[in-house]
């Protein structure tokens, strides 16, 4: 009888630890900890009332005037993959006048690589888009195109480290 209770005992205590642990994953949901020692509690949008919206920018140290970066926006788009790249290659070549290095749809994302002129300035894109349901997450590395060679592996894994769940 020791024995069941015992066991019964150990049981409970997995359990009440695993909600806890759980509880504190989902309250923990828009925290973000770093290596540097600090971690925040960034604010959640709920409800868009806009179209598009930055949803969240990460830099690396400035150099040469310019923080290469990563940038998440959410967009509202209720058409085809086909259709936003048809939409995203006129903008690159409309807006930016840009050389699109690679360009793959794949696996329900789009992935880009492309180069232009905006700002007076020579920048180096590497693009990931999204689709779920009505919306797009696009997901872009921002470079000079003179800092593109020294920041390309951090920028690229950071983009591609991008999961939807």
């Amino acid at each position: 009888m020791r024995k069941i209770a015992s066991m019964a005992t150990v049981i409970l205590a997995v359990a009440i630890i695993s909600s806890v642990i759980a509880g504190d994953a989902e309250k923990n949901k828009n925290r973000l900890v770093s290596q540097y020692g600090f971690s925040i509690d960034f604010p959640l949008a709920g409800e868009a009332t806009t179209p598009s919206y930055l949803m969240a920018q990460f830099f690396l140290p400035a150099d040469n005037n310019f923080s290469p970066n990563v940038n998440i926006i959410r967009q509202k788009y209720d058409k085809s993959l086909e259709a936003y790249d048809k939409l995203s290659m006129n903008q690159f070549k409309q807006q930016l006048k840009a050389e699109v290095l690679t360009r793959e749809i794949k696996g329900g994302r789009i992935t880009y690589e492309y180069k232009g002129e905006m700002l007076s300035k020579k920048f180096h894109w590497y693009a990931r888009a999204f689709k779920q349901n009505e919306e797009f997450y696009l997901v872009t590395a921002t470079a000079l195109e003179s800092q593109w060679e020294k920041y390309k592996d951090k920028l690229v894994k950071s983009v591609n480290s991008f999961k939807l769940d």
